[in-house]
C-alpha cells in the first residue's frame, strides 16, 4: 500500500455529489505533517429522527441509518482502502438487516441494496474512483459487528495497490463540489420484544488505510417505547355542525395507555403545543393539530377537522336506518335534523316510481336523540307507521295455516306492500335465548311474535317473529 500516515484535526461533511474537479488550486493548507502524505477522515452517523426529545421508535419500527465519512480538504493523499465497523445493538433484530447505498465521491453503488450480508461476505464492483480504478467492496456480519471494507484495486501493481499515493477511492475534499465524501446507508428493525426505554445506540468505526480508528462523532441514540392508541377520527372530523354561537373542538381519546397521558394542541403542525384546547366558533373549517405524550412511549401525533356550517346550508339526505356523528350538544343536532330530509335509498332508486318513493319516505321522520357523549340525528319510522306495519303483520298471520309451519319455513316472506322494505320470518326453540334482534337497526323495525306447535318438531312448541325492517338483515 503506498501511503504514510499522519494525524490531522477537521470538521464534518455532508453530502451533495455534483460531479465536478476534486482538486482546489486556490488553496494551499499543506498536509501538517512535513513531507509525509496522508489520507484522513472526520466522520459522523445519522439515524430515524423518530418522536420527541428521545427520538422514540415504535418495536418492530425498520431504522435507517447513514454512516458519512471524508477525506479532509488538507489531507495529502487519497484514501486506498476504508473499513467501516458498526457495533450491532442487542436491541435490534439483525435478521432484518438490510443493506443500502454505498457512495464514494461522485459515485454510488445499488447492488447490495436490500441484501443481509453474513459470515459469508457480500461483494460488489459497482464503485469506479473519480480517477478511474476500480473500487471493490466487502459487507460481512462478523457476529456482534458489521463490516464494509471498499478499497482500490490496480491490476497492474503486485499487492493491487496504485503507486500513485494520490490515486485512491476518495482524494482530499473539495468543499464546493463534496469528491472527497462517502456513505454507506443501511436499514435494520427494533427487536418486538425490546424493552419500554431501552437507549439503541449506532455508533461506526472508521479506519483510512492505515491511520487510527475514529468514531462517528457524535453517535446516534433512540429511545424504545410503546404506542399510544387513540380512537381515530371518521375522515379526520372532530366536530362537524351548524353555527350555533358556542366554540367547538376535538375530543381526543386515548385507548392505550388508559391513564396518565398528557394531550397538547396547536393551531398550526409546526407551533407551539399546549394543553389548552383549540376551538371554533364561527363558520368555517379549521385544523385542530395534536399530540399525545406519557414518558416511555412514542408520542403520538394527529390532527382533525372542525367543521362548522352555516345554518342556511342546502338539505341534507339521510336514509332510513342512518345515523349521523355525534354532536356536542342538542342545538348542534337539531339544527342539522332541521336541513336534513329522508332519501329513498339510493341502490333502489332505479327500479321505483316516484308514487312509491314518496309512500315510502312518508314512513319515517328525523329524530334527535341524547347518546354517551352528545346528541345524535337517526331516521326511524313514524310512530304511525309503526302501528300501520304491525297491524299488516297482523293481518298477515291470519292468511298462514299456522297449524302446517315446519321448521324449514323461516324463509317464508310477506307480500311487500311497499318497495324498499324487508320482510322476514324468524325461529328459534326457546323465547328466552332471544331473536337475532341485533340483525336490525334499532327503531326502523316491526315485529309481531308468535307461537307455534311444530309437526315433527320433537320439543313441541316453537317461537316465530315476523318482522319487517328498513335495513336488510345482516348475513
Amino acid at each position: 500500500m503506498k501511503m504514510l500516515t499522519s494525524v490531522l484535526l477537521a470538521a464534518l461533511p455532508l453530502l451533495v455529489m455534483a460531479k465536478a474537479p476534486c482538486v482546489d488550486d486556490s488553496k494551499d493548507e499543506g498536509g501538517g505533517a512535513g513531507d509525509r502524505v496522508s489520507s484522513y477522515d472526520p466522520n459522523d452517523i445519522i439515524g430515524p429522527e423518530g418522536k420527541g426529545a428521545q427520538r422514540y421508535v415504535s418495536r418492530g419500527e425498520r431504522l435507517a441509518y447513514t454512516i458519512d465519512f471524508e477525506n479532509v480538504s488538507n489531507a495529502t493523499a487519497s484514501a486506498q482502502m476504508i473499513r467501516v465497523t458498526l457495533p450491532e445493538d442487542p436491541n435490534l433484530d439483525w435478521s432484518t438487516l438490510q443493506l443500502d447505498t454505498i457512495a464514494m465521491g461522485h459515485d454510488s453503488d445499488s447492488n447490495l441494496v436490500g441484501k443481509r450480508p453474513s459470515a459469508v461476505a457480500l461483494e460488489s464492483t459497482g464503485l469506479t474512483s473519480d480517477n478511474g480504478y476500480l473500487v471493490k467492496t466487502s459487507v460481512t456480519d462478523e457476529g456482534g459487528k458489521l463490516v464494509w471494507v471498499m478499497r482500490v484495486w490496480d491490476d497492474t501493481t503486485e499487492d493491487n495497490f496504485p503507486d500513485d499515493a494520490l490515486a485512491g477511492i476518495l482524494p482530499p475534499n473539495n468543499p464546493d463540489t463534496h469528491c472527497g465524501e462517502g456513505y454507506v446507508k443501511y436499514s435494520v428493525c427494533v427487536k418486538e420484544d425490546a424493552q419500554q426505554n431501552a437507549v439503541i445506540t449506532a455508533k461506526g468505526t472508521i479506519v483510512f488505510d492505515t491511520n487510527e480508528p475514529i468514531d462517528t462523532d457524535p453517535w446516534w441514540t433512540n429511545t424504545v417505547g410503546l404506542d399510544i392508541v387513540v380512537e381515530p377520527f371518521a375522515d379526520d372530523i372532530g366536530y362537524m355542525g351548524y353555527y350555533d354561537g358556542e366554540s367547538h373542538g376535538i375530543d381526543v381519546i386515548v385507548r392505550e395507555p388508559a391513564e396518565g397521558t398528557t394531550v397538547k394542541y396547536c393551531e398550526t403542525e409546526d407551533g407551539e403545543y399546549t394543553t389548552t384546547p383549540v376551538a371554533y366558533r364561527d363558520v368555517g373549517t379549521n385544523t385542530v393539530y395534536f399530540t399525545v405524550e406519557k414518558q416511555g412511549y412514542v408520542p403520538h401525533n394527529g390532527f382533525a377537522y372542525v367543521i362548522i356550517k352555516s345554518v342556511d346550508d342546502s338539505e341534507i339526505a339521510m336514509e332510513p336506518g342512518e345515523i349521523s356523528q355525534v354532536f356536542a350538544n342538542e342545538t348542534a343536532a337539531t339544527n342539522v335534523a332541521a336541513h336534513a330530509h329522508v332519501a329513498f335509498p339510493a341502490d333502489l332508486a332505479d327500479s321505483v316510481s316516484q308514487e312509491d318513493r314518496d309512500r315510502y319516505t312518508a314512513l319515517f321522520r328525523i329524530v334527535t336523540k341524547s347518546v354517551s357523549g352528545g346528541w345524535q340525528n337517526s331516521v326511524e319510522f313514524t310512530p304511525d307507521a309503526e302501528q300501520e306495519l304491525r297491524q299488516s303483520l297482523d293481518n298477515a298471520l291470519k292468511t298462514f295455516d299456522l297449524s302446517r309451519i315446519t321448521i324449514e319455513d323461516t324463509n317464508w316472506v310477506v307480500p311487500n306492500p311497499v318497495k324498499g322494505l324487508y320482510y322476514a320470518l324468524e325461529r328459534t326453540e326457546d323465547l328466552a335465548s332471544g331473536f337475532n334482534v341485533n340483525a336490525y337497526r334499532e327503531a326502523t323495525s316491526v315485529s309481531v311474535t308468535f307461537t307455534v306447535n311444530e309437526s315433527g318438531n320433537a320439543a313441541g312448541r316453537a317461537f316465530y317473529r315476523l318482522l319487517i325492517s328498513a335495513c336488510p338483515p345482516v348475513e
